[in-house]
């Protein structure tokens, strides 16, 4: 087996951040996109 080399682990840890901020930011969006489209 062949060790990751550090621009792969850098790779994957952005990739899992923004799988775990990604929901909390795009909930919110969503949020404040259909509140703010039934106001007009």
């Amino acid at each position: 087996m062949i060790p990751p080399s550090e621009q792969e682990i850098r790779l994957a840890k952005g990739a899992y951040n923004w799988l775990t901020a990604s929901p909390l930011l795009t909930i919110p969006t969503l949020f404040f996109i259909f509140s703010w489209r039934r106001y007009e």
